[in-house]
């Protein structure tokens, strides 16, 4: 495969080479790379879009951790009671009465 020059750059996607059954990328536009992936494993093609929704939204441990403690603190008003449960049907109810007025 021939490289592309600086002024086609922005049609490729440069892709580090690897081996997965005998598959072996390297570059390719990005017509060819949505080819090859409709032909992938399910395995792979879920490694992949893991891969992506990672790259898009890095793991945070600092914000991981507040959630956790918040969902915690969630759970412990609602079993000692400083807080009551409405079910989803109550609050899109009431959603609606707002809406509609």
């Amino acid at each position: 495969m021939k490289t592309p020059s600086n002024e086609n750059l922005s049609k490729y996607v440069i892709i580090n080479q690897f081996n997965y059954e005998g598959i072996s990328m390297l570059a390719m536009n990005q017509e060819e790379l949505f080819k090859n992936i409709e032909v992938l494993p399910i395995e792979l093609k879920t490694k992949l879009v893991d891969m992506l929704l990672s790259s898009l939204n890095p793991i945070n441990d600092s914000i991981d951790k507040a959630w956790i403690k918040e969902a915690n603190r969630r759970k412990d008003d609602l079993e000692t009671g400083q807080v009551t449960a409405v079910s989803g049907e109550e609050v899109f109810r009431k959603i609606q009465q707002r809406f509609n007025k």
